[in-house]
């Protein structure tokens, strides 16, 4: 499920010069959007991907992610979501945060990146520039991060029984 998370934080809500498109999204016309998308969905993996990250260790503001743990976590909790992929923050991240069976990947800029800020639940962190490969099977769902030179820097693979 693609997602747009700017009209889901405050701070870019409020910012009328910059983002005027965003301030007349109705948050909780997207909520229950998001809410009834994945309550219907049936499929073996559930995906959310959206430009902000809900979870990362970066020195950006807090405000972002907390509006989003806030608003958008529950809902990937409520309906057992397997992976959610952002970017935003300019270096690769994969976070499990307790009490969350969702794992959170951030992937890096494919030019600018940003020196590694450590944050509690990171299973991993680089700030090479790269990409993130997604693989999906029945049984499953492999995150790769690969670096400029194409070089595989992690790989996590999440599995289900058949």
């Amino acid at each position: 499920l693609f997602i747009d998370t700017t009209p889901l934080i405050d701070t870019y809500r409020e910012d009328f010069v910059h983002y005027p498109d965003t301030a007349v999204q109705p948050i909780d016309g997207q909520l229950a959007w998001i809410d009834t998308t994945l309550g219907g969905s049936h499929a073996r993996w559930k995906v959310v991907m959206g430009h902000h990250p809900v979870y990362a260790g970066t020195s950006k503001k807090i405000a972002e992610r907390s509006d989003l743990q806030k608003r958008l976590q529950p809902l990937l909790d409520a309906h057992a979501v397997d992976a959610e992929y952002s970017g935003h923050i300019h270096y690769f991240q994969h976070i499990r945060v307790p009490g969350s069976d969702v794992d959170y990947f951030v992937n890096t800029s494919g030019a600018l990146t940003r020196e590694v800020v450590p944050f509690e639940g990171a299973l991993f962190s680089s700030s090479d520039p790269g990409f993130t490969l997604c693989t999906v099977t029945p049984t499953k769902l492999i995150t790769t991060f690969v670096n400029e030179q194409g070089r595989i820097i992690y790989q996590y693979v999440r599995t289900k029984q058949p």
